[in-house]
């Protein structure tokens, strides 16, 4: 039988065999552009022979990416996945032994990316955070509280990041890992999920990112 889960973009089918195996089925978005599921599959195949990362990569079912035609006529390209079981690192309770596990596989991801390289990679994407000078169009959307928030953060980004930016290491990076994209098991990290935001950017994206949403609501962010 079959199960929809959630997703930002695609539609993910958790498929579930008579012989309880379970396989992830992504149907793309009808904008998104081949080459960046070429890099993924890329991404994928790669890291899966790498044995220090490997264990957490989800594996690549699929020879080809094949396409379907939705009702609308246009194409939508469908690959599938190994599914991993856990829960996800939003839903798990925090831990030392979890954050160690967390902050070993973001080291070791940085690590086996920095030797990995594909053309679709090299892209102009909203999502990285090394380039947000965008959201000043955007600024209006919000009063108050909020709109000074995001002028401070802007008004550092200039100061700060902007013009350092070609002093930064630059590499692949995952793009997005996030508490809804990690997977856990008996406190420590399983899974890493969703390679749809890698893109050529500074090194340190993922390790910011990463913080970002490990640190949420925590009232201490030293301990």
């Amino acid at each position: 039988h079959s199960k929809k889960l959630n997703s930002e973009r695609d539609y993910n089918l958790l498929i579930i065999l008579e012989n309880k195996k379970k396989f992830i089925v992504k149907i793309s978005n009808t904008h998104e552009l081949k080459s960046i599921l070429d890099l993924q599959d890329y991404v994928l195949s790669a890291l899966n022979k790498r044995p220090l990362i490997n264990k957490i990569i989800p594996k690549k079912i699929h020879k080809k990416i094949k396409f379907l035609t939705d009702q609308n006529n246009s194409k939508c390209y469908v690959r599938i996945l190994s599914f991993i079981e856990g829960k996800l690192f939003a839903s798990s309770t925090n831990s030392k032994e979890l954050e160690i596990s967390l902050g070993s596989y973001i080291g070791i991801l940085t690590n086996e990316l920095k030797n990995l390289g594909h053309p679709a990679a090299f892209r102009k994407f909203e999502w990285d955070p090394s380039s947000i000078e965008w959201i000043a169009n955007y600024i209006n959307l919000f009063k108050s509280k909020k709109k000074k928030i995001i002028e401070k953060n802007l008004f550092e980004y200039k100061k700060f990041v902007k013009q350092n930016k070609n002093n930064l290491r630059y590499s692949l990076t995952h793009g997005d890992p996030n508490n809804y994209n990690l997977i856990v098991s008996k406190g420590k990290i399983v899974g890493l999920l969703d390679y749809g935001d890698m893109v050529f950017a500074p090194t340190i994206n993922d390790l910011a990112i990463s913080l970002s949403y490990a640190l949420m609501d925590k009232k201490n962010i030293y301990n």
